[in-house]
């Protein structure tokens, strides 16, 4: 997440988990601030904890799972962060990088 600023905009579709999550079990990298959604756009929203993880970390056995929702819009994939995202994600998750995995709860808003 290092060419992202602790704050910023980007236009893309993303998905909300249906399946049970819980931050007890993956280190959240990024999420939605759940305070600038459009919820009358919004269509079978179901996560009303108000949690919109985007992009993920976790163990998996021995190996390592990176998950994002970035990538639907062309445009996104044309953003140099993301392609620096991405990029340093397959390097961590094939080993060649470190970094935690470690659950944390949702920040306090």
């Amino acid at each position: 997440m290092k060419p992202f600023p602790p704050s910023f905009t980007i236009r893309d579709e993303i998905y909300v988990h249906k399946a049970p999550f819980s931050r007890d079990k993956v280190h959240v990298l990024a999420s939605l601030d759940a305070s600038k959604l459009d919820y009358a756009k919004a269509q079978n929203l179901h996560r009303t904890d108000q949690d919109f993880p985007s992009r993920m970390v976790q163990m998996y056995g021995k190996g390592r799972v990176f998950y994002s929702t970035f990538g639907h819009a062309p445009e996104t994939w044309d953003d140099p962060r993301v392609q620096k995202m991405y990029l340093e994600a397959i390097k961590w998750s094939v080993g060649l990088t470190s970094g935690s995995t470690t659950p944390h709860p949702k920040p306090v808003q």
